[in-house]
């Protein structure tokens, strides 16, 4: 989130959407493979790994869904960076900053569930 942070105070939107979405699909797919049936995904959808996840850990359901609509809000900035396309819709660095602060929040729990496992 650091890197979000950064290009957030420099006012640069779009790197900062792409750092956040990055932060995310990172530490969805860590939890994910934290668990003992975890698997290596290859997909970027933010919306589908949080799927995939609640399939792996059911019980998180209740802090996770709410962040179900939130975490499809970044989908477009990784494409975009993979993919230019035409201009996106840009929230402004108000709405942004509302978002990392939710990024972060997320984070938390993503974390705690990623550390849950414990290796024997």
């Amino acid at each position: 989130m650091g890197r979000a942070k950064n290009q957030l105070g420099q006012n640069d939107l779009e790197a900062a959407g792409f750092w956040i979405q990055q932060s995310l699909e990172l530490a969805i797919k860590g939890c994910i493979i934290s668990h003992p049936e975890g698997e290596l995904i290859k997909e970027h959808g933010l919306g589908y790994l949080l799927k995939k996840l609640l399939q792996f850990y059911p019980e998180f359901a209740p802090s996770l869904e709410p962040y179900r609509d939130f975490v499809r809000k970044f989908e477009p900035f990784y494409i975009e960076a993979r993919y230019p396309m035409e201009e996106m819709q840009m929230p402004d660095s108000k709405q942004f900053r509302q978002y990392l602060d939710t990024a972060e929040q997320l984070l938390k729990i993503l974390t705690s569930i990623a550390f849950k496992q414990e290796n024997p």
